[in-house]
């Protein structure tokens, strides 16, 4: 008998995936035209499938994962190591919030559903975790 195990869907709004690709590759192609105020037009989506699907954006993004998921391997195996990549986490986080603040947080037209701080970094981890592929 085969068991099948249940997945939860992780839905991201594509504010989240431009805010998180900007806050990680931010001189790429797509973001000298787009302009985030309108519908992304389609050549501004064929730059976005190209930039998700890079190698050094998924190596990266498990790069700033690797100290969430596998915490109590690396700070056993060496401090320093996992120091720094919990600061590049933390330097994400924030870069996150910025771009998300400047460029999405005002879009909204209900000010009372606007997301709370610890909405917006949740958003930044799992948007960051899709990018990795974990």
């Amino acid at each position: 008998m085969m068991t099948v195990a249940n997945h939860r869907s992780i839905n991201i709004t594509i504010e989240a995936l431009i805010c998180c690709l900007f806050a990680l590759f931010p001189q790429d192609d797509l973001f000298k035209n787009l302009n985030v105020q309108l519908p992304i037009k389609e050549e501004d989506s064929s730059l976005l499938y190209k930039l998700v699907n890079k190698r050094s954006l998924r190596g990266f993004s498990s790069t700033l994962v690797n100290p969430i998921i596998y915490n109590k391997n690396y700070a056993n195996d060496s401090n320093a190591a996992f120091l720094k990549r919990v600061i590049l986490l933390k330097k994400y986080i924030r870069k996150y919030k910025f771009l998300y603040y400047r460029y999405f947080f005002y879009n909204a037209i209900n000010f009372s559903s606007l997301p709370t701080e610890k909405e917006i970094n949740t958003q930044a981890l799992k948007t960051l975790i899709i990018l990795s592929g974990v």
